[in-house]
């Protein structure tokens, strides 16, 4: 009994504390503390057991990482001497104040009192001894020789001294290069090889220049003596006649899917000049762009303007690209690389259109307007965004800070708007009591090509046909379709009947169905005598968007007041998919290769992005954009 009182206590205490906590966010649980490292000794001079040393040799513990200095020198101790002790990095370095006695046996010993700069000690003592010759060693260390000298010398060349005897460890700073002209110290890396060559790997070297190479008096040997003076020697690089190569650029030649603000960076072989290396690289299409280096070797051009979306992008760098040396590069240099196709969604409430890359619907920022946007279409050559608001039209260049170059004003209550399968034609419907108006525009110019009055009332939904001749206007209240001839604008449009309450329209790629979303239905409109045929019936209590496939198989249509997309088979009319995707969806399209379905939530601010493999639809997670989307266009 009393084992399970506990384990109910425990359970309740559990409880207790789970509904104190209840409605607050928990706090996070700070990981556990890194456990310590521990010290040890990695090397020592003179090693253990070594015998005829000079009497006044230093001792040198080289430690794991940096250690506490005044506790790890209280740790050391060493057999009759005492002396003084510095450090060079995790060096502990002993100076004997006088002689070791000729033929003694010297032991010196680190205890575990040493501590690293943590406080974490070591987790054993260790120990060393060493017998003693008969004479000291006073004799300074010299260079024998040295590397390179004279002229020619390769630009990838060490420098190095070969002294007189081996070195302390910490002589390695003691070498050092120069620019013979200037005095500038050359970076680079230093160290010792052999315990008595001293190395120095230069950073860079420039052709054709003379430099001067020192080793100086902190070039100590093992018993402290340093060099009695400075060595210096002179050598010359040889001259610089290999043409520089681009090794790599980003984004790599044949990429796709490149970011629309993505850098363009382009890597070199060698230094280059960069004035004359900036000019002779150019962007097609122009750009203006600003050029950063680094390292001279590495050019980093950032765009001040937006690149346009699934666009082709050449970069060539010329043959008036050289190095340092005035070598030029041997042939021009070129990739290509393809930007990813944009989603641009119109927001009627925001007043905003918002911009995405379409492939994982990345923001790339938005576009603010003084009136709501009903529609967005995009030009056959994707570089400017028809945007459609109540009083007109508005012409955003993508790639130029979506720049607005142009822009229609119309009077009245704009709604519908199509875009002429040739590029050269848009049409917009005016759905103003007193107008009913359809405008034909410039797609070019944004002039005004032609104004007339439909025959039925509020005219929505529009489409020109696949050879861009004939446009289709959907009369919301006259159960009416109007089919003009534009090449031919004199005549009387002729009329197909539909059910009341049509508001848009959709054509098939080859241009043989029309299909009208009104009622509950969607009608179906054989273009080549302009007859209706059986209608798609029970489909929605409000069919909105319509959007036939790229590939012309599938119809897709959004259903406003269920709130999600069916899809029906253009060659049969049969159900495919029933798709939910949000509150009162309204605009529909597909991307043009037809693996997604995209479809703005006028109601819950929303984009849901449709995958499509073959006949099946699988629903993404929801985007959230500004209030009251009501189109979607994808970049061709």
């Amino acid at each position: 009994m009393k084992r399970t009182f506990i384990v109910t206590a425990v359970c309740l205490l559990t409880l207790a504390g789970l509904l104190l906590q209840c409605g607050k966010k928990s706090n996070p649980i700070p990981p556990p503390p890194p456990t310590p490292t521990v010290p040890t000794v990695t090397s020592a001079y003179p090693a253990n057991g070594t015998a005829g040393l000079a009497r006044n040799t230093l001792i040198y513990i080289v430690f794991s990482e940096a250690m506490d200095h005044a506790a790890t020198e209280g740790a050391l101790s060493v057999t009759g001497m005492t002396g003084i002790m510095s450090w060079s990095n995790h060096i502990l370095i002993f100076r004997p104040d006088s002689l070791f006695g000729a033929g003694d046996s010297v032991t010196f010993a680190v205890s575990t009192a040493a501590v690293d700069a943590e406080g974490t000690a070591m987790a054993a003592a260790v120990g060393y001894s060493f017998v003693c010759g008969a004479a000291a060693d006073l004799t300074p260390p010299s260079v024998a020789s040295h590397s390179p000298a004279g002229t020619g010398v390769a630009l990838n060349t060490e420098v190095t001294a070969h002294c007189s005897e081996k070195l302390a460890p910490w002589s390695d700073g003691a070498i050092s290069l120069r620019d013979s002209a200037s005095g500038a110290a050359v970076g680079g890396a230093t160290g010792i090889s052999n315990d008595s060559i001293l190395r120095f790997v230069p950073a860079a070297l420039a052709p054709s220049r003379t430099y001067l190479a020192t080793v100086g008096t902190a070039c100590l040997d093992r018993c402290g003596n340093p060099m009695a003076a400075d060595h210096s020697w002179y050598f010359t690089t040889a001259a610089d006649n290999v043409p520089p190569t681009v090794n790599g650029t980003s984004p790599a030649d044949g990429d796709t899917l490149v970011p629309v603000n993505a850098q363009v960076r382009i890597r070199f072989s060698e230094p280059m000049d960069t004035a004359a290396t900036r000019a002779a690289t150019t962007h097609s299409p122009t750009l203006h762009y600003r050029a950063t280096w680094s390292d001279d070797t590495l050019m980093t051009l950032t765009m001040t303007d937006t690149l346009s979306f699934h666009t082709a992008h050449r970069v060539t760098v010329g043959t008036g690209a050289m190095d340092r040396a005035g070598n030029h590069l041997a042939s021009a240099h070129q990739f290509i690389f393809t930007t990813a196709r944009g989603l641009y969604v119109a927001c009627q409430s925001a007043n905003e259109t918002h911009l995405y890359q379409a492939h994982d619907l990345k923001p790339e920022g938005y576009l603010p307007f003084t009136s709501g946007i009903t529609s967005v279409r995009m030009s056959t050559d994707g570089n400017i965004a028809y945007l459609l608001t109540s009083s007109g039209l508005r012409f955003r260049q993508v790639h130029d800070h979506n720049s607005e170059p142009l822009a229609t004003n119309l009077s009245g209550d704009c709604y519908g708007m199509a875009v002429s399968p040739n590029g050269a034609r848009l049409a917009v419907s005016d759905t103003a009591a007193m107008h009913n108006y359809v405008y034909l525009i410039n797609a070019v110019n944004g002039q005004i090509q032609d104004t007339f009055a439909a025959g039925g009332a509020a005219p929505k939904g529009m489409a020109f046909s696949a050879d861009s001749r004939y446009l289709y206007v959907l009369c919301q209240f006259n159960n009416r379709l109007e089919v003009y001839d534009l090449d031919n604008p004199g005549l009387a449009p002729a009329v197909v009947w539909v059910p009341n309450g049509g508001e848009e329209l959709a054509i098939t790629p080859a241009g043989d169905r029309v299909y009208a979303a009104c009622g509950s239905e969607v009608s179906v409109i054989r273009t080549s005598d302009n007859t209706a045929l059986t209608p798609i019936s029970g489909v929605s209590s409000h069919p909105f968007g319509l959007a036939v496939s790229p590939d012309g198989q599938h119809l897709a249509v959004a259903c406003y007041n269920e709130g999600g997309v069916k899809v029906y088979k253009v060659s049969d009319h049969s159900l495919v998919a029933t798709v939910a995707t949000g509150t009162r969806p309204k605009g529909l399209c597909y991307s043009p290769d037809g693996a997604y379905l995209y479809v703005a939530n006028s109601g819950s601010g929303t984009v849901t992005p449709v995958a499509r493999s073959g006949a099946t639809y699988t629903p993404g997670a929801p985007i959230t954009v500004g209030a009251g989307p009501w189109g979607v266009a994808v970049t061709p």
